[in-house]
């Protein structure tokens, strides 16, 4: 394949970073790259890790491994974390969660004082309430009625 070729399948604008590639099979500088570093990645892997794990201390590993897990977070939380942001908008809402809980209990201790101090506001809510409770009371024995009759198919 031409080098030069494969370059020009891969080009990146400078103002907007985005990558205009072709997909086709290995045609894709990405994938070259891909494939290289899987096969470097695998020797490194057969010829140095493997004599070297069965002789090194157990702490040796363990460092090791813990320095490669840190490496795999940093490197993952660096690729996706517009995503992660996009994912977890509403996270930022918590920070006004205390707020809007102090203005809550502020709005119904206000509504518990005047709804005890002022006639006019209680008998309005007395008037709210029985409207509620008759309509609620009403769709329930409509429900009851039709579940112990049945539906009215056809009577009279």
């Amino acid at each position: 394949m031409d080098p030069l070729r494969m370059i020009d399948d891969f080009v990146i604008t400078p103002a907007t970073q985005t990558v205009k590639a072709t997909t086709t099979g290995f045609g894709n500088i990405l994938n070259y790259f891909t494939m290289w570093a899987v096969a470097i990645a695998g020797l490194v892997t057969i010829f140095v890790v493997m004599p070297i794990v069965p002789r090194a201390p157990a702490n040796l590993i363990m460092i090791i491994c813990l320095v490669a897990l840190a490496g795999g977070i940093y490197l993952h939380v660096n690729q996706f974390g517009a995503e992660y942001r996009l994912a977890t908008w509403y996270n930022n809402l918590q920070f006004y969660g205390s707020i809007t809980m102090l203005m809550l209990v502020i709005f119904l201790a206000l509504g518990f004082y005047y709804y005890n101090t002022d006639p006019a506001i209680s008998s309005a809510v007395n008037g709210m309430v029985a409207r509620t409770t008759n309509s609620v009371s009403s769709a329930s024995r409509g429900i009851t009625n039709y579940a112990l009759t049945g539906p009215a198919m056809g009577r009279k």
